[in-house]
């Protein structure tokens, strides 16, 4: 914050992982990697949840 001459921001180099999303620095920090192409490529959130839905771990996600 300029004005008051203090840091205000989240992680990373760049500070783009402020908690905004889901209201940790940490939390939204992970969710960068599922869409990144030189990480993990997905296509879309859907595409995401859609894999994990598939996959043979999926009842581990069931509450």
């Amino acid at each position: 914050d300029e004005s008051r001459e203090e840091f205000v921001g989240g992680i990373l180099w760049d500070g783009r992982a402020t908690g905004e999303v889901l209201g940790s620095p940490a939390a939204d920090q992970a969710l960068g990697p599922f869409l990144v192409p030189v990480e993990q490529n997905n296509a879309s959130k859907t595409d995401v949840c859609l894999q994990v839905q598939e996959a043979r771990y999926a009842p581990l996600f069931e509450t």
